[in-house]
């Protein structure tokens, strides 16, 4: 329940920190549950409804809105030390001011602002720009995100909210702010591969057995390693889901992971359910994009599933978070550049230059300049410089961007009706354990593959799904062409600084006409995003 606006007057500093011990914190706080919405929209009121703590300092007393204490996600208690595990984020307020604790790897989402005379914390961006946080936006973060689709470090796409460094210990006291934080350097471990396949599958035995789910769960099953990793595991320890839940794709993308996930549900004895997409993938994203703070181009294909574990009463749910990302190598030419410090060679090698020529195209001149390449790849070429002596600076890079900036929104923001979410990949033992291990042993997909064949041979004859490349596009005329009509109908709804519609206009209407997936080439998602970021920076204008 929020708490009414409480004025007094400036406290002493010195009292005891209210997040000390945090597991203790925790269980008197309780965990936050926040429903998804059936329609999500820019609704400032809906917004201020979402937890926050705003702290005004005024003629040198203090007011106080919102939650005093609040505590987002799940700590884990580590028998053999006084340090603690999991997924979280947390902040206490008083009289005094502000602190904030999140946990080691920075993955549960938290966005603040702080001036000389005031500051507000939330989970949810959108609340702070409800609360009248500053909306002048990043040019350097957005020039980053039009071209990769995600945020790095600590940026978002206002200038001023800025989200939390990973293991971050902020305090706000009268105008002061302090944070600390940051990812921590990994141990470079001398293992051979066949130990290094034992150890991972008993630290992963171990990550889900101090994972045990607190009520009924219902398992999302994908046709890839991580969700049936986890399974077998949760299967192995007597663990057994009501259902596993397999999402179908929005078309072009195969629907592979059915078949598969159906074949391993099949050998493992358990029933199976299907979420169907929704009919508009334009609305669809519009509303992930809001529900995930403007902060990633990706997921919307998880928002229909996320309503469905929603409407099952799902208490308990496994995500398969740095699974694959943290256990293999894909790219070996960008491990070379990393080891050869050329990182601004390969910050221009990610930002793809195909991509680069349709920005030019779709973008306004003025946008196109703000928005420049090289604010990009300078930001870029910076966060990749922070990760060259990681022993895999390919993971540790992905740990500290796409993971905690991108990936992490699908557990711990899309499924945010679940009480508790877990992610035992990233359990404190099995990630200081996978990130000190050399990126040469983890080259291409084979190591997890071996992990998962090892500890469960009796399923190691079932194939896995390979992403787009497994399997022919889905041809759906009739989608393609409620596509392009949605997308046109957003675009004609208000005049953009940074959209041409000009050009645009013409090509979706040949794609409504033909119903091809020919509208994907203008980079619709990008399009949405920066239509729905200027409606969003100007509504307070």
């Amino acid at each position: 329940m929020l708490i009414d606006q409480v004025s007094s007057p400036v406290a002493p500093t010195g009292a005891r920190s209210a997040l000390e011990p945090i597991a203790e914190f925790a269980e008197t706080t309780g965990r936050s549950v926040i429903p998804l919405p059936e329609r999500v929209s820019w609704d400032r009121t809906e917004w201020l409804s979402r937890p926050f703590v705003h702290v005004r300092v005024e003629q040198g007393r203090v007011s106080v809105r919102g939650v005093k204490a609040w505590f987002g996600g799940h700590v884990i208690r580590l028998p053999s030390s006084d340090a603690v595990d999991g997924v979280f984020a947390a902040w206490a307020a008083n009289d005094d001011g502000v602190e904030i604790r999140n946990d080691r790897s920075g993955l549960y989402p938290l966005y603040y602002f702080a001036s000389e005379n005031e500051f507000a914390a939330s989970p949810f961006l959108l609340t702070l720009l409800a609360l009248g946080a500053p909306r002048e936006l990043d040019d350097e973060a957005l020039a980053l995100f039009i071209r990769w689709g995600g945020f790095i470090g600590e940026q978002t796409p206002f200038r001023q909210i800025r989200a939390l460094p990973p293991d971050c210990r902020l305090t706000w006291r009268r105008g002061t702010l302090q944070v600390t934080g940051g990812m921590r350097p990994a141990e470079h471990r001398a293992v051979d591969r066949s130990a290094a396949i034992d150890g991972y599958i008993d630290l992963f035995a171990q990550a889900v057995r101090r994972r045990p789910p607190r009520g009924p769960f219902d398992h999302p099953l994908s046709g890839g390693r991580d969700s049936r990793h986890i399974l077998l595991e949760l299967l192995r320890q007597g663990h057994v889901p009501r259902h596993c839940v397999t999402m179908r794709h929005f078309p072009p993308r195969p629907n592979t992971d059915l078949e598969i996930a159906w074949e391993l549900t099949k050998a493992a004895g358990l029933p199976h359910l299907i979420v169907d997409h929704p009919r508009s993938f334009v609305r669809t994203e519009m509303e992930k994009n809001l529900w995930t703070d403007l902060c990633t181009d990706d997921h919307a294909n998880y928002m229909p599933l996320a309503r469905f574990l929603q409407r099952r009463g799902t208490t308990t749910v496994y995500d398969g978070l740095g699974g694959d990302v943290l256990s293999g190598v894909r790219d070996e030419e960008r491990l070379q550049l990393f080891r050869a410090g050329r990182c601004e060679e390969l910050a221009e090698r990610m930002l793809d230059g195909t991509r680069e020529r349709v920005l030019a195209a779709i973008l306004h001149p003025d946008a196109y300049r703000r928005f420049g390449r090289s604010l990009a790849v300078g930001a870029l070429t910076a966060e990749l410089l922070r990760h060259v002596r990681q022993p895999n600076p390919v993971g540790s890079f992905a740990l500290g961007n796409r993971l905690r900036r991108s990936f992490a929104l699908i557990p711990y923001r899309l499924y945010s009706s679940v009480a508790d979410v877990f992610a035992p990949y990233l359990d404190r033992d099995l990630l200081d354990f996978v990130t000190s291990l050399p990126a040469e042993m983890l080259l291409g997909r084979q190591f997890h593959i071996d992990v998962i064949s090892r500890a469960f041979p009796k399923f190691a004859h079932l194939p896995f799904a390979a992403g787009w490349g497994y399997g022919p596009p889905r041809r759906d005329p009739w989608f393609m062409r409620r596509f392009a009509g949605d997308l046109l109908a957003r675009m004609a709804m208000r005049k953009s600084a940074f959209v041409r519609r000009g050009y645009l206009a013409p090509r979706l209407a040949r794609r409504l006409w033909e119903g091809t997936d020919g509208v994907r080439q203008y980079f619709p998602r990008t399009v949405l995003h920066l239509l729905q970021l200027e409606a969003v920076s100007e509504s307070g204008k």
